[in-house]
């Protein structure tokens, strides 16, 4: 559903003009269709969250403006009084996400994916709502059977990892409950035993591996090794022979420094393929060149004779 915003989003603060068309297409382009009815006097710089149904969270950052001009007001307002009035105005124009479970059965959305979307809307909402605030939004998003299940579960204990409730606000124990309850439970030694099993496949970039890396190391619970734990699994597992002699070769690198000498030797191998595929193409066009020559001296002399 696309968000509305007022034409006053694409109007400058300092001279009343308004924006470039092509600024009114990129904000088309994101699904975002304009009120006219809404005249400017502020600009800010606003970040909104879309597409929150197929969790691709996209942020478009921009210089715009967003506010009515109050009729009553007599006096020109302050320009941080305008800005504040311009926040008010793109809340109203943030959409929630979907009901986390409205009906019994599964979630649509699982709950770590869910609860990153939530947590992004509280973010563009603002900090400084009280913890209460925040527990009344989040119980509100859960939907009707996601809150009959957040009744039912038990307070945070010591045994929790945390010293009871009284280390945690109620924003925060709360989502810890849910967090027992709706993330899966996994092996750390068999999410361990996948990650030292994973190695770089042929058609692979560095990045793509670092990230399959990361993002399989995410479960094993490595804690303050996880860094080490990644370069040591890359420098394993690379695909090229000469990248690996290149990282063994140095002493106890940072992750950092490993992937910085990985792409500086990868980039040096397509060099020197290049160039020799260059030189090559070069032997084969002179002894094509050579052939002829020798094809065409052949011809003169037959005829000669």
């Amino acid at each position: 559903m696309a968000s509305v915003f007022p034409t006053s989003l694409l109007t400058d603060l300092h001279d009343g003009s308004v924006a470039h068309e092509d600024s009114i297409k990129n904000l088309e382009v994101l699904g975002i269709s304009l009120d006219k009815t809404c005249p400017t006097v502020a600009t800010v710089s606003w970040l909104v969250c879309l597409e929150t149904r197929s969790l691709h969270m996209l942020y478009y950052s921009s210089v715009a403006t967003a506010t009515r001009k109050r009729a009553s007001s007599t006096q020109p307002r302050s320009r941080e009084a305008r800005v504040f009035v311009v926040l008010e105005d793109i809340m109203q124009n943030i959409t929630p996400p979907p009901f986390f479970l409205a009906l019994p059965g599964e979630p649509p959305i699982p709950w770590q994916k869910w609860k990153k979307v939530f947590l992004n809307y509280m973010h563009v909402c603002g900090s400084n709502l009280s913890s209460e605030r925040k527990t009344s939004v989040l119980q509100h998003c859960l939907g009707a059977e996601g809150l009959e299940i957040l009744e039912t579960l038990p307070a945070i204990t010591t045994s929790d990892g945390a010293e009871g409730d009284n280390s945690l606000n109620e924003f925060e124990s709360t989502l810890l409950r849910l967090d027992k309850h709706f993330l899966p439970k996994v092996s750390i030694i068999l999410q361990r035993y996948y990650f030292g099993k994973r190695k770089q496949t042929d058609d692979e970039s560095i990045e793509d591996f670092v990230t399959a890396l990361r993002k399989l190391a995410s479960s094993c619970n490595f804690g303050e090794n996880l860094e080490e734990r990644i370069r040591d699994q890359f420098m394993l597992e690379c695909k090229c022979d000469k990248v690996r002699e290149a990282l063994w070769a140095k002493n106890d690198p940072s992750l950092d420094e490993v992937l910085i000498i990985a792409k500086q030797v990868e980039h040096s191998m397509a060099c020197i393929e290049n160039l020799r595929k260059s030189r090559n193409v070069a032997m084969d066009v002179q002894a094509l060149d050579t052939k002829t020559s020798n094809k065409f001296q052949a011809n003169i002399r037959t005829r000669l004779m």
